[in-house]
């Protein structure tokens, strides 16, 4: 039993039931310190792997390969299915053949942990570690820990790891309460610091990566059992299993003896290790070479290589069992989208049955199809383009509404990416979403210009797509809500030179934190675009008041509106697909009709 009871957790409440897909609900909490003690260690012995195998998809050993979602990274099997940690969320996969099960979009997920049929998820971004429930996927409760980067679930706790603050959190695995927080780093680590983390063999295993140290804490008295020096090797991965700790960190794995919290031995990979997996035969270790990725597996009897295997791409997470193992891979030859999982073979040398990937089988309901020109108006042969557009489609909708997403800014080329997850979001909910990018810093005439080509050629390329080009909404954000208003409110409004001669005016818009201009919309709006504000009451009390000025300014020209004012959000969780907010159900409301 736990000397102290630690922090009482908050409890997220269970949102009503809609027609949205889940997102998690992040807490906030506040934060204790924990204890260390310290033990000396003995250098260790140096080794190094060698020689491999070549697997592709046309020889052999790709059972099936999976398209989970933007950067898929960590996999953890658990409840009879994998988890996959991508940009937007969590994907679940069933391990046997590919099929995409389930993939919730709660933001930007850095980790996942299983222990039997329990699942959790750690998102650096909101500040929160959440349970997963296996039978609705949704969340049980989340729970506030500072900023996490790795997780690890055993003995019914859930610990997460956050280097910024140097402590370990650990987490009642069932209730979410937070019972002690340890803290392993003699002080704060920089916040991209990674983290590796792992529970087994009596304790919990945690990495700090900067002291090259891996930190054992006993789980029954929450204090720093051991440090176990690494050498020069910064460990940033853990696994355990069957008597032995295993850390990768650079091109080295590290193998630690919990009997006597010492290395024992220190194995070179020829490769940049990206992750570790354990199964019965031993480790098994992702990573990067200057030719793709590398998957090496370690004799655990000898510390020796039993097998080497190269594959196309980067390979940034794995999971193992015996008989098979999962990689997540980028830039992927031979596949149409470069964002996968793949279930490997790893005994076969022989060529092995190719799984189509099709809507039924292992297909992420959003496929993202990036770098669209949507304007002939500016060369970007010298130069970064921002006439360009991604978009995002469910598979196999028909007749879906049409959103044309325009980001804030001045910005520089690209940075309509950070309303990729929101894009995300409304795609899995049945919207065909184009989400452009324009030239900020040009003139109010060719903003406007670079919008109404982007609306043209969303009405011209919508079809292909499986959208209804006769129904667009603009969803203008910040500076893309300031121009969004004139473009579809004026009736004079400038078009510019586009590929295509489709009406270039929204059907319908919605306005994002800040509100447009009067003037530039002018005295006389059109009526036949009903508009949507949303404003957050954490922001900015200028952006607040611009968003009150247009809609009694709106209202006083008989123009259908709605302002709502969003307790608690600031300028970008307004929008936010991580929170509960009232936006996205409304915007999709109004872009259905």
């Amino acid at each position: 039993m736990r000397r102290r009871p630690g922090l009482s957790a908050l409890w997220s409440a269970q949102p009503k039931p809609t027609a949205i897909v889940p997102m998690v609900v992040m807490v906030l909490m506040s934060c204790t310190t924990g204890s260390r003690t310290t033990a000396t260690r003995t250098p260790p012995v140096t080794k190094t792997v060698s020689s491999s195998r070549t697997l592709s998809a046309r020889a052999g050993s790709i059972l099936w390969a999976t398209q989970a979602g933007p950067e898929p990274a960590a996999i953890v099997p658990g409840a009879g299915s994998l988890w996959v940690a991508t940009d937007i969320g969590v994907s679940r996969i069933d391990p046997e053949n590919g099929r995409l099960l389930a993939a919730a979009t709660v933001g930007a997920v850095g980790s996942v942990a299983a222990d039997g049929n329990a699942v959790w998820i750690a998102s650096y971004a909101d500040d929160a570690v959440a349970r997963i429930d296996p039978g609705t996927n949704r969340p049980l409760w989340s729970t506030e820990v500072t900023a996490p980067t790795a997780l690890a679930a055993g003995d019914g706790e859930v610990w997460a790891v956050s280097p910024t603050t140097g402590l370990a959190t650990a987490l009642d695995a069932r209730t979410g309460k937070v019972l002690a927080e340890v803290a392993f780093a003699a002080k704060p680590r920089h916040f991209w610091a990674l983290a590796g983390a792992a529970v087994g063999a009596g304790a919990v295993w945690v990495t700090d990566a900067p002291a090259h140290q891996v930190i054992r804490i006993d789980p029954t008295s929450d204090r720093v059992a051991a440090r176990v020096d690494t050498g020069t090797v910064k460990a940033n991965g853990l696994a355990v299993r069957d008597g032995a700790v295993w850390a990768i960190g650079g091109h080295t794995l590290v193998r630690i003896d919990p009997s006597t919290n010492e290395v024992a031995a220190s194995i070179q990979l020829s490769m940049l290790a990206t992750a570790i997996s354990t199964s019965s035969d031993g480790p098994w270790i992702a990573g990067l070479t200057s030719k793709g990725g590398l998957i090496v597996h370690v004799d655990p009897a000898t510390d020796a290589r039993a097998n080497v295997l190269t594959t196309p791409g980067q390979l940034l997470g794995i999971a193992a069992s015996k008989g098979s193992i999962w990689v997540s891979g980028r830039q992927v030859s031979g596949y149409p989208a470069d964002d996968r999982v793949f279930r490997i073979d790893p005994a076969s040398d022989q060529p092995g049955p190719q799984t189509s990937i099709d809507a039924k089988a292992g297909v992420l309901p959003v496929t993202i199809t990036r770098g669209l020109r949507y304007s002939t108006d500016e060369p970007c042969s010298d130069q970064p383009c921002n006439q360009t557009l991604d978009v995002f489609a469910s598979a196999h909708v028909t007749g879906a509404p049409v959103i044309v997403l325009v980001h804030g800014g001045p910005c520089a080329p690209g940075c309509q990416g950070y309303l990729t997850q929101l894009a995300s979001v409304l795609a899995l909910n049945g919207a065909v979403v184009f989400n452009i990018d324009y030239r900020t810093e040009e003139t109010d005439e060719k903003q406007l210009a670079d919008l109404s080509c982007a609306i043209a050629f969303a009405r011209d390329r919508a079809q292909r797509y499986g959208g209804d080009p006769s129904r667009v909404t603009l969803v203008g954000h910040s500076l893309g809500s300031i121009q969004g208003g004139p473009l579809a409110l004026n009736p004079t409004a400038a078009a510019g030179p586009c590929f295509t001669s489709k009406d270039g005016r929204p059907d319908a818009f919605v306005g994002l934190s800040v509100g447009s201009d009067v003037d530039a919309i002018g005295s006389r709006p059109r009526r036949d675009v009903p508009v949507l504000l949303f404003a957050g009451t954490a922001d900015v009390d200028r952006f607040q008041r611009s968003m009150q000025d247009l809609q009694r300014f709106l209202r006083s020209r008989g123009v259908s509106s709605r302002l709502t004012r969003v307790k608690a959000a600031d300028h970008y969780t307004v929008y936010d697909p991580g929170s509960w907010v009232p936006t996205i159900p409304a915007i999709l409301a109004l872009a259905k009709g």
